[in-house]
């Protein structure tokens, strides 16, 4: 299947589906556009990535096994979720696209590089701590971090 298909007037239908579906969701959620035969082609996510949301992602694909786009939206949320559904986007061979008018930053930007075509811009920064801040931890802790953070995108 090439790429090419994203551009037929049929996927654009559904990508206009999906810019909508989550415009207040509070959690991340996975919203499906299905055509004529109910096979889901298309998949969003929108919303922070939460510690379950790898979980989320496995009976979302498991319950439509037709999907080849996943379009993220999302400002980011838990590196460890984020880099468990990313394991799940490459072994399912998933495109990864950040449509425009959405963002993708943050932990999203594991989700969005585990595609294996990818398309958008998406926003990154070094990691951080939450509370103190990286800034203020120790260099044991610092350097534990960036070890645990390289071994888990090496996998």
């Amino acid at each position: 299947m090439g790429v090419k298909v994203l551009f037929g007037a049929r996927i654009r239908f559904f990508l206009s589906i999906l810019l909508f579906l989550p415009l207040f969701a509070h959690a991340g959620e996975f919203f499906c556009a299905k055509d004529s035969d109910e096979v889901c082609l298309i998949a969003k996510f929108a919303g922070p990535i939460l510690p379950d949301d790898h979980e989320k992602l496995t009976v979302f694909l498991k319950s439509n096994p037709g999907i080849y786009y996943l379009l993220l939206d999302s400002n980011g949320g838990d590196i460890q979720a984020s880099l468990a559904i990313g394991q799940i986007v490459r072994k399912s061979g998933l495109l990864t696209f950040i449509d425009e008018g959405d963002t993708c930053n943050s932990a999203c930007f594991f989700v969005w590089f585990a595609g294996i075509y990818r398309s958008g811009d998406p926003g990154i920064h070094r990691p951080y701590k939450p509370g103190a801040g990286l800034a203020n931890a120790k260099l044991e802790e610092a350097e534990s971090l960036y070890t645990a953070l390289q071994t888990a995108i090496n996998r």
